[in-house]
């Protein structure tokens, strides 16, 4: 009889055991890695909503509402029809939509398509648009017949459109799978591109991941105890960054988004009546904003009864109105968020507690987010301690990949940090403040000429570059200068032949949207300069806004 060789059956032992053991675990984990990433995807909080709550409403525009079973089977529909257009990961797709529930669904349809959304302004110049679709460079663009003739002037005929509206382009997506199609993008992809104000006149793309986003929806979450019962506002614009907000957070909770109409921006008291009539919780909005409706002095203290939580955020709230808010609605909380679009909305907060009582001192920007770490810099190079004043740079999961195809910018915002072990990027915001006694930041102003203005950040050089590309101007200076109601603009101009101011706003208004142009345009025979033969904007400031 033959003797079993004992090396050779415990390599069989092996192999059985190998079998029967470690394969379903490399499956399983393989399956959970996929599951991970695939809930760190932030399309997925649609589908993890319509699978709990199917019939819970999602969004509200108007009389309009879309449950999460239909925004989930939509968006799906929408994300096929945009691959077989020839989407995938890495790419971009722009929409150019009016608010409306159309823009969630091109959103998350953009998303589910593996791709980055780059959301166009469709009030905005068509000079302006296309500078943007030449740099982001879409794949498809998603529009509808209302923004349809805008389009094609932005676009070449090489980039492929998809029209919502359009009989044959709707029977299209109605007519793919409701089934999720599938999804190779990881939490570390791009989720969107926004364009911000750029110095040399050329808008420059902020990259924001989808763990960026996740990190700021699962901060917003917990720290303000949003739930499925909420309802929160939707009042910003789908370009402006301060929307992911309320989009992501809403969305995180399973809550219900209520998209407000961009005509109750100038009508307070229908804004009013639009929140109590849709029975919101939370409104999110920029101060200038609710300063406003301060002012109209519509503010009662029987209106907006459900509102529990005002949140603000995008410049400087004048204390004088938030302690009108406050004053008349003691019960509601009021905070204060700062951060820039390249830090994912918001990356410090500060709880109002009491009514503010001196009313030419701003509240304090707070402290860090949970998924955030700042810190100041003093001029010298150094951290700032309480009592001292820097530069605020920004850390954390919420910090973004950097400028789109802007190398030279992402490397000179986006940096190592030179304090921390081990290192990490951090991002200089160019914002000047205080680190106070309480250990709080307060914001001071900037460091650049860069200002807030109407809840945008504005690069003063871009509307300087846009006035000298007007053919009979010669020279241009924009300054802000701070008013009651927020940061305000002034342009200082010199002219070949007489002009009026009149005529020079309206030809600027063809160039860049209306929150850039200047309130005010005075004519000059010449601009000061300085001993260095810079123009001198200190001089201006100080002799001409007194005119303003």
């Amino acid at each position: 009889m033959q003797t079993a060789n004992p090396k050779r059956l415990q390599t069989e032992i092996n192999y059985i055991v190998f079998c029967r053991f470690h394969i379903p675990t490399i499956k399983r984990s393989r399956s959970a890695w996929r599951m991970r990433n695939m809930a760190h995807l932030v399309q997925q909080y649609i589908d993890r909503n319509a699978r709990q709550n199917p019939k819970k409403t999602a969004v509200v525009f108007n009389d309009e509402s879309i449950t999460y079973k239909d925004l989930e089977e939509y968006t799906n529909q929408l994300g096929r029809v945009l691959k077989k257009a020839g989407v995938g990961k890495g790419d971009r797709v722009c929409f150019c939509l009016y608010k409306s529930i159309n823009s969630i669904k091109a959103i998350f349809g953009i998303l589910k398509a593996d791709a980055s959304y780059v959301p166009l302004d469709a009030f905005s110049p068509a000079a302006r648009l296309k500078k943007i679709t030449q740099d982001a460079e879409p794949k498809v663009l998603v529009c509808d017949t209302d923004t349809m003739a805008l389009v094609k002037s932005i676009i070449p005929v090489s980039v492929t459109v998809v029209c919502l509206g359009k009989k044959r382009v709707d029977d299209s997506i109605l007519a793919e799978k409701k089934i999720s199609p599938s999804c190779t993008n990881t939490p570390e992809d791009v989720a969107y591109i926004f364009y911000t104000s750029g110095s040399t006149g050329t808008p420059k793309g902020v990259m924001i991941t989808h763990r960026n986003l996740n990190g700021c929806a699962d901060w917003a979450v917990r720290e303000f105890g949003i739930t499925k019962k909420d309802t929160l506002s939707s009042h910003p614009p789908f370009h402006f960054d301060l929307s992911t907000f309320d989009i992501y957070a809403c969305f995180k909770a399973g809550a219900t988004l209520v998209i407000v109409p961009e005509k109750f921006s100038v009508f307070p008291g229908a804004l009013l009546d639009y929140i109590e009539h849709h029975s919101m919780t939370i409104w999110n909005s920029v101060p200038s904003l609710l300063s406003y409706v301060a002012r109209s002095g519509v503010l009662t203290k029987d209106r907006i009864p459900l509102v529990k939580k005002i949140f603000f955020n995008g410049e400087v709230f004048s204390p004088k109105y938030l302690a009108q808010w406050m004053t008349m609605y003691p019960k509601k909380e009021f905070v204060n968020m700062y951060g820039p679009t390249e830090a994912t909305v918001q990356c410090s907060f500060y709880r109002i507690k009491r009514v503010p009582k001196n009313l030419k001192k701003p509240v304090p920007i707070g402290k860090s987010c949970s998924n955030a770490k700042i810190f100041a810099v003093t001029v010298d190079g150094k951290i700032a301690r309480p009592g001292q004043r820097g530069e605020l740079y920004i850390g954390g999961s919420g910090v973004g990949r950097g400028y789109w195809r802007n190398r030279e910018k992402t490397k000179e915002s986006f940096v190592q940090n030179p304090f921390a072990a081990p290192k990490g990027i951090v991002y200089k915001t160019g914002d000047f403040v205080l680190y106070n006694k309480n250990k709080e930041y307060e914001f001071l102003g900037r460091i650049d000429h860069q200002v807030k203005h109407m809840g945008y950040r504005i690069e003063l050089g871009e509307v300087e570059s846009a006035l000298l590309s007007i053919s009979y101007i010669k020279e241009a200076i924009v300054v802000a200068y701070e008013k009651e109601t927020g940061n305000e603009l002034a342009a200082f101009v010199v002219t070949s032949g007489k002009r009026s101011a009149a005529s020079i706003i309206a030809d600027l208004r063809t160039i860049v949207p209306a929150y850039m142009v200047p309130g005010k345009v005075l004519m000059l025979p010449s601009l000061p300069k300085t001993s260095t033969g810079k123009t001198d904007r200190v001089t201006l400031k100080e002799q001409y806004v007194a005119k303003v």
